[in-house]
């Protein structure tokens, strides 16, 4: 049993056509270990993850070599990302935002050097006792 969270990706889905099912999931519940999450994943048959982390680092903190050190990995044993797992979301929405949209240029950097078509991201943390009021605008 994998110690893991996984997803169902639906293709698609019409009259007449098929529907296509991508198993994924974060691999590092399994291991910290990239080659134990790839070897556990192919001993179960699933060739894609969401990545999140890789040797106790956050994706997103892992340097450009070893950005290119994931993804090689990952081609020569043929798994593909499905999204970016990214903490991006998971602060106050009150905290300084500047520093936050630098990290979510990271995560389209990665997401790219990945091939990688969504990244995670997460709703912002409202303070209890605050009150957002919204604004609909017609353009």
């Amino acid at each position: 049993m994998i110690p893991a969270v996984f997803f169902l990706s639906f293709g698609n889905i019409g009259k007449g056509k098929k529907i296509m099912v991508t198993l994924t999931g974060f691999a590092d519940e399994i291991s910290p270990d990239l080659e134990v999450q790839l070897d556990v994943l192919a001993s179960e048959g699933i060739s894609h993850l969401e990545l999140r982390g890789v040797w106790g680092k956050n994706v997103l903190d892992l340097t450009d070599e070893e950005v290119g050190r994931v993804k090689a990995r990952l081609s020569e044993r043929g798994f593909k990302v499905s999204s970016i797992g990214s903490p991006i979301g998971k602060i106050k929405i009150t905290d300084p935002f500047e520093p936050h949209i630098e990290r979510f240029r990271r995560a389209v950097y990665v997401a790219r050097e990945m091939e990688a078509p969504y990244i995670r991201i997460f709703s912002f943390f409202i303070p209890e006792g605050m009150t957002l009021r919204f604004t609909v605008r017609k353009c």
